[in-house]
């Protein structure tokens, strides 16, 4: 073996030791961006149109129970104050929205959505306005099995 090929390949090994850490800083850079733009998107727009869905409910005899993190925000409805209804939570994966809903139908587990209006969706797309039309839409299919007495 030359000299020549073993320094070549001695450097080869870290030229690859220096792409794996490149790649890492900028997934991790990457990473803090997404963590600071899940923030932005739960303060300015989902805390604001779950607060708008407390307001609306509560003409309807509806309390909402509103819990946030960082990255997520669970809505919980209950009627008479006690009697859990529906929750409607979402949480940003990446630049993903992804809505987990939960009703006390019988045979109902929690669903997970990440889809809105059947397109795929990132948070620089999602509006106040379809968060708001989602939630609707997801509370009326509980509201068609229990609908008040």
């Amino acid at each position: 073996m030359a000299t020549s090929d073993w320094k070549s390949q001695l450097k080869e090994i870290f030229q690859k030791d220096f792409e794996i850490l490149e790649k890492r800083k900028r997934d991790e850079e990457q990473a803090r961006l997404d963590k600071m733009e899940a923030v932005w998107f739960t303060t300015t727009i989902v805390i604001p149109v779950f607060e708008e869905i407390r307001n609306e409910l509560s003409r309807y005899n509806r309390t909402v129970k509103i819990v946030a993190t960082e990255t997520s925000v669970d809505l919980t409805v209950y009627y008479a104050k006690s009697y859990f209804e529906f929750s409607y939570s979402i949480a940003v994966e990446g630049r993903s929205p992804v809505v987990l809903v939960h009703s006390n139908l019988r045979d109902e587990t929690p669903k997970i959505t990440s889809r809105l209006n059947n397109n795929q969706i990132s948070i620089d797309e999602l509006s106040r306005e379809a968060l708001g039309a989602h939630f609707v839409e997801q509370y009326n299919r509980y509201k068609r099995y229990f609908p008040e007495s």
